[in-house]
């Protein structure tokens, strides 16, 4: 078998054991099935029996349940906000991946990255000055700040316009969604791959706490805290926080310290107040401070006459992305502080109709951020702030959502519309710096110079810098230890939009869906690039001074229609097309006039699904089949020297999705599964960069794949349930597989960036209380030690040499102490 189809094959066995299992677990008597208990750690307050069809029963605490006298364990509906307004997972015209709160406490998923391998068709990577989403494929690299994300992060309702928001906000997570496919008609541009819809837990009605301690290795620690506290019968807070310090993600040699290591502090306070029976509010407010040493490229691969002119500088230097040794000379250092305040008032107008209003505001402050261009230990080019580089954002949302009883030809009807508003300010405040000019000659002569180990060119570095140095007193408007250039892009966007959805019901199983929005957008943009009298600068990067002004006005039409059908109470289809855009912008990195503007994307979506509740509940299993096709794709492209933006591509993704969540009759057993296949390629691509080794300026890619679109990707996690001796105790194993086939990290495909398939395994043992009072969990994460990296680009002004960004860790241990009241 190839390892290619493994995940799918995988799924299909695994598929198969549970149907045989749930065939024999039918065959048992009520009395014996009653007696079934289920073991998980948790806090959530017990739902009146009735309720019981509508959460998932495997969430509570065994103690706490009532006794299951005549329904066996199942797993109930899946509710979600997918679609704006509270369902279950089943009634959602879309492919969705839910994680819960309980299944990212268990699987030590802290951080937005984490949950990297749990998605079928999903790659993300977010820093807290940016950040690159991937759906099927499709995704908006980090390279320059002036792309919109091709995936909505909302969080709690409120849409947040740059994806570094995401490094804030997982922890006392409740629910966490991954919608994928277009989501333009309910969500608006910049979710035209899909979206990340989060919630937050909720303030509740009784007195809750939640604590977890983490240690890992030696230097990583995580604390996380949460609780509510209800202060009146109608009025109550939750706050929750999390402390975190991590020992780094690299050693660098040159600089003798770690790298990638981040501190974070994070806060978020809620509350609920109920002024009557119709109306409440709930405001909340959130702030998090993240600090790190900030160089995370490698040197992946260079030439021996390049890497003997780098000993000179580090004499440990090494050119190897498997490690977790860099060597940079810049002390790079991030600085940054997320923040947020909103008020989501829900007044019930009547018993079927509801509006909601959300009034948001969200910013951070990058108060310091610099970058080694190089990525090595020489004193070549580096970027940092000139001033802090700020960003804004106001919203406000009204909606009313309802449903309608028979009329016009239907049997009932849901409905939600609404008006949206969102403004915006950014700005970006760049130094580009070339740091020594001895070190500049060395480096680019060694550069062009071969592959001899120590060719000599190094030597001639030295000497034309030293000459450099000589003349530089008799010709003293020359900038010859070092040259700046200043780029700056302040930019402000308006957006207003109209939306609305409707699901009409023909027959009690039959209803046809229907979708629009229609937006507004504006853009101001304002350029500087300013050398500074540079010389050599512009040659390296092409940097030319200009000061420029430009607007843009786009309109945009969402439309979704489908149908969707429930063939019987267990399964349930549905058929979508949607139209989703991507907002056009400017370049953050405006090195020069030109290619400072690039315009909207547009993609169209066709999408087939069943998700179906089997064996009396115990087995949930879902599958989607679709096809997408984009339009005047954006793209950023590194020439060795600068990068470009601009609309240059046609590509298409096509394929299928699956997950399923099977509860064994066996106490505390349960499997999850999921898998994704995605052909993603590029229908027309002409000019594309060609790899800088290359002999020529660009190459035709297209029916070629798209870079860092992994054509297989799944998940497979059992978990088991051990026997305790005591009555009160339980122990379960869990083991998570993820697999991801090759793909590759650059644009330009070039075979270098080519990331070979991993397979990840991590294991965990826990031990704690029936009641979720405390638990104990011990685990190893990348048994395996695979070697995953998220980006392979081009060494600025040095082609054939490489570097990287590495996204795993080692094997890694750790230990999680929890408690709950």
């Amino acid at each position: 078998m190839r390892i290619g189809n493994r995940p799918l094959a995988v799924l299909a066995a695994c598929l198969g054991c549970v149907v045989c299992l749930q065939a024999r677990a039918q065959d048992e008597s009520d009395a014996e099935r009653a007696t079934d208990e289920h073991f998980e750690f948790s806090s959530e307050p017990v739902p009146e029996y009735s309720e019981i069809e509508t959460i998932s029963v495997a969430d509570e605490p065994v103690a706490n349940l009532p006794p299951p006298a005549e329904d066996p364990v199942q797993l109930g509906d899946v509710m979600v906000t997918s679609q704006k307004f509270r369902q279950t997972l089943r009634e959602v015209p879309a492919s969705v991946t839910v994680l819960d709160g309980e299944f990212l406490k268990q699987a030590k998923i802290q951080t937005i990255n984490d949950i990297n391998g749990y998605v079928p068709s999903t790659q993300v990577r977010v820093t807290p000055f940016a950040g690159e989403v991937r759906i099927r494929g499709y995704g908006t690299p980090p390279s320059n700040l002036g792309f919109e994300s091709s995936v909505g992060a909302i969080v709690d309702d409120v849409y947040y316009g740059r994806t570094a928001f995401l490094s804030a906000i997982l922890f006392d997570i409740d629910r966490f969604e991954v919608v994928r496919g277009p989501q333009g008609a309910l969500f608006g541009k910049n979710t035209i791959a899909g979206v990340l819809n989060v919630a937050t837990t909720p303030v509740q009605d009784y007195l809750n706490g939640d604590f977890m301690f983490t240690a890992q290795d030696i230097d990583t620690r995580d604390v996380r805290f949460g609780g509510t506290a209800p202060l009146a019968p109608d009025f109550g807070l939750r706050y929750a926080g999390s402390i975190s310090r991590d020992e780094g993600l690299y050693y660098n040699t040159t600089l003798d310290r770690p790298e990638g290591n981040v501190d974070a502090v994070s806060s978020r306070l809620k509350f609920e107040w109920k002024l009557s029976d119709t109306l409440t509010l709930r405001p909340s407010v959130f702030v998090s401070d993240q600090s790190a040493n900030s160089n995370l490229f490698q040197l992946a691969k260079v030439t021996d006459s390049m890497l003997t002119f780098l000993q000179a500088y580090d004499a440990e230097v090494e050119a190897d992305a498997s490690n977790e040794r860099l060597s940079s000379n810049v002390d790079s250092y991030t600085d940054t502080t997320l923040y947020g305040a909103q008020l989501n008032v829900d007044w019930e107008l009547s018993g079927d109709i509801t509006l909601n209003s959300i009034t948001a505001y969200a910013g951070y402050d990058l108060r310091e951020r610099t970058l080694d261009f190089d990525a090595s230990p020489a004193p070549f080019l580096k970027l940092s702030q000139a001033d802090p580089s700020p960003y804004d954002q106001y919203s406000q949302e009204l909606r009313l959502v309802g449903r309608l009883g028979s009329g016009f030809g239907t049997e009932r009807s849901e409905f939600i519309v609404g008006a949206y508003g969102f403004y915006s300010d950014y700005n970006t405040n760049d130094r580009v710096i070339l740091e020594d000019i001895e070190a500049a000659a060395g480096y680019v002569i060694a550069a062009r110079a071969g592959g001899t180990p120590g060719g000599g060119s190094p030597a001639i570095g030295t000497i034309l810098g030293e000459l450099l140095n000589l003349i530089g007193p008799f010709t003293p408007d020359l900038p010859f230890t070092s040259e700046t250039a200043l780029l700056t892009l302040d930019q402000q966007t308006e957006s207003y939009a109209l939306f609305g959805q409707i699901t009409s019901y023909l027959t009690d199983d039959f209803a046809v869906v229907a979708g629009l929005r229609l937006g507004q957008e504006d853009k101001e943009g304002h350029f500087v690039s300013d050398g500074d009298g540079a010389i050599l600068l512009p040659i390296v990067t092409g940097q030319a001074d200009h000061v420029s002004d430009l607007s843009r006005s786009e309109s945009e039409v969402s439309p979704k229609f489908g149908v969707k059908y429930a063939i019987n109470d267990q399964i349930s289809t549905y058929a979508i097309w949607a139209r989703g855009y991507k907002s056009g912008g400017f370049n953050a990195l405006p090195f020069n006039d030109e290619n400072l503007e690039f315009d909207a994307e547009e993609a169209d979506s066709y999408e087939l699904g069943v998700k179906s509740s089997l064996f009396g509940g115990v087995l949930q299993a879902n599958l989607a089949a679709y096809l997408t096709d984009f339009d005047n794709l954006q793209v950023s492209t590194f020439t060795g020297t600068t990068f470009q933006v601009l609309n240059a591509a046609a590509a298409r993704s096509q394929g299928v999705e699956g997950d399923l969540r099977w509860l064994s009759p066996w106490p505390g057993t349960e499997l999850r599964a999921a898998f994704g296949y995605n052909d993603a390629y590029y229908r027309s691509y002409p000019t594309a960069p060609a790899p800088a080794s290359s002999s020529e300026d660009s190459q035709d890619l297209t029916g070629r794949e798209l870079a860092l679109a992994p054509k297989w990707t799944g998940s497979l996690t059992p978990t088991v349930g051990i026997p305790s001796f005591w009555p009160s105790w339980g122990f379960q194993l869990a083991v998570d597989y993820l697999y991801t086939s090759e793909r590759y990290l650059d644009v330009d495909l070039d075979p270098v960036t080519l990331q070979a398939s991993t397979e990840v395994i991590n294991m965990r043992l826990s031990a704690g209380a029936i009641t979720g009072a405390w638990s104990l969990t011990f685990g190893v994460q990348n048994l395996t030690e695979e070697v995953i990296l998220g980006q392979i680009t081009d060494v600025p002004a040095a082609p054939g040499n490489y570097q990287a960004v590495r996204t795993s860790r080692g094997r890694q241990c750790y230990g999680v102490l929890r408690f709950q009241f």
